[in-house]
């Protein structure tokens, strides 16, 4: 009888233990996308406008501290999103800019009519429409995910990059769930 009490106990013990091996992480999913307008004699322009559309393909699971702490993730959340135009050839003005994120069956992003882009031009990244909180949503999936950045430029022959960063918080417990 004794045997079977001290069992029961130690696996109730055990189990209000596990929450004090949770593990408090921060990382930064970094990427690129770099974007090129061709001169106009190699595109189709109308009216002075050329068109663009890049993606890059992210993969939160090739992060080292995502990687260590994969199978043991208990909550995962966006605190913000940076994005900073680098890398600009010449100073132009982008119109109809959306960044979206897609996977199989999910698609959300952020959009701005109009904006002028040199070295060091942010692009804001806010939770206006909830979505950090639909990243944050993916993230925990620890899913791959497609981000595309599409618009129009007023000038051709120009290339750019946008530079982002997924900042979050991440809870793991490497004990599981004993």
């Amino acid at each position: 009888m004794f045997a079977i009490i001290a069992v029961g106990l130690f696996f109730v013990g055990c189990s209000k233990l596990t929450p004090l091996a949770d593990v408090t992480l921060h990382p930064s999913l970094p990427f690129d996308i770099q974007v090129t307008i061709p001169p106009a004699s190699s595109i189709m322009s109308t009216q002075g406008s050329y068109t663009f559309n890049d993606s890059v393909t992210i993969d939160p699971t090739t992060d080292t501290l995502v990687a260590k702490y994969e199978n043991y993730i208990k909550s995962w959340q966006v605190d913000s999103v940076t994005a900073i135009f680098t890398n600009v050839s010449t100073p132009i003005n982008l119109t109809n800019v959306s960044l979206q994120v897609k996977t199989g069956t999910e698609s959300f992003g952020w959009q701005t009519s109009s904006i002028s882009i040199t070295n060091g031009t942010n692009l804001v990244l806010d939770n206006s429409q909830g979505q950090l909180d639909q990243l944050g949503q993916l993230l925990n999936g620890k899913k791959s995910f497609t981000v595309t950045l599409s618009g129009t430029s007023d000038q051709d022959n120009v290339h750019f990059t946008l530079t982002v960063k997924i900042n979050t918080t991440m809870v793991a417990n490497p004990l599981g769930s004993v």
